[in-house]
């Protein structure tokens, strides 16, 4: 995996096969072990080498209301999962599938 940035701002994690374009005036670093599972927004370049730097307070309120929504948003999906397959069950149809609920979702 590479790690483009642009200026000292990592901008795009690209995977092999990616197709994203590496924009003008962009630098590309082999990704390192270390910095696999880390937000790309704490990634810097500072003199040539990958620093991780920390969250100002704002931007982890910010990241921590984030995390909130998507987690209540998973447990509703997941909710709203189950209530269809119950009133199919009750309607004497069969259960959909996550793939199916997820792309009749995506089509609302």
């Amino acid at each position: 995996m590479s790690l483009i940035f642009v200026g000292q701002d990592c901008v795009h994690r690209r995977v092999v096969g990616d197709k994203v374009p590496a924009p003008p005036g962009s630098f590309m670093i082999e990704e390192l072990p270390e910095t696999l599972s880390i937000d790309i927004d704490r990634l810097k370049l500072i003199g040539g080498v990958v620093v991780v730097v920390d969250y100002t307070p704002e931007q982890q309120a910010a990241k921590d209301d984030k995390d909130l929504s998507d987690t209540i948003l998973l447990k509703v999906g997941k909710t709203l999962f189950n209530h269809e397959n119950r009133i199919r069950v009750l309607e004497g149809k069969a259960p959909i599938t996550a793939a199916q609920f997820k792309t009749a979702i995506t089509n609302l």
